[in-house]
């Protein structure tokens, strides 16, 4: 009797164990439901630093027919993961998710922003580096599996710091512009004033040449004499006729 009745118990756990199982799986993330593109982002610095943070974009989709709240997330890959001739980043801070938690409607996709900011303090002693970095979303409401979705962010920084020559030969475009608009300052500046000073003299000659007031006016008085003159003659000459 006790035989059978354990007989009989069996399909039932093994009933109660498969609803638990649906329900614990209804209630997870997989890949296969949501899912990160691309699967591999590459960001490389070979030019130097840049003077702003750096950022990429994932797209995350939501393969499921209902709304799904999820957040991000970044972190180190386990070792054994890691892709060849890469390491951890030295601080995870220095990568951060825009938004951090976000909703995907059904059947529907959100695009994020991956921020990468290395500090200036620590960019001298970052030179020539590789690390490798996994962003991955979640379900906020899963369940007890939670399978997560990884964008692999690979990270290149300057392979060596600039040397003073180098330095010295990408500033001389600049150098030889800067120059180039003084020396047309200078140049303009000295035909600005030798042209004034030609005004100038032009100016003094004219007036050299001008007739005075006080001259003019002699020449005026010296010619109403000689008219006076000529008439006193001239009624002399009638009086003695």
């Amino acid at each position: 009797m006790q035989w059978r009745g354990y007989r009989d118990a069996i399909p039932f756990k093994i009933v109660a164990f498969t609803l638990f199982l649906f329900y614990v799986l209804s209630q997870s993330v997989y890949a296969g439901d949501i899912s990160l593109t691309p699967a591999k982002l590459i960001i490389d610095m070979p030019e130097g630093y840049k003077k702003e943070p750096i950022s990429v974009n994932i797209t995350v989709k939501n393969n499921l027919a209902y709304d799904v709240d999820v957040r991000t997330k970044i972190s180190n890959p386990p070792e054994f993961e890691l892709t060849e001739n890469h390491t951890f980043i030295p601080n995870l801070s220095w990568v951060k998710t825009t938004p951090s938690m976000f909703t995907i409607p059904a059947k529907g996709e959100v695009t994020f922003k991956v921020t990468v900011d290395i500090p200036d303090s620590e960019k001298q002693n970052c030179y020539n580096k590789s690390w490798e970095v996994w962003v991955s979303v979640s379900k906020i409401k899963g369940g007890f599996i939670n399978v997560e979705p990884v964008t692999r962010l690979l990270i290149h920084t300057p392979p060596n710091p600039p040397s003073i020559t180098e330095g010295i030969m990408k500033s001389l475009p600049l150098l030889a512009f800067l120059l180039t608009v003084f020396i047309s300052i200078i140049l303009a500046k000295i035909f600005i004033e030798r042209k004034k000073k030609l005004y100038t003299y032009k100016n003094r000659y004219r007036n050299l040449q001008k007739p005075s007031y006080a001259t003019e006016r002699k020449s005026i008085l010296y010619e109403d004499d000689i008219d006076k003159k000529i008439d006193q003659l001239l009624s002399r000459y009638n009086m003695r006729n």
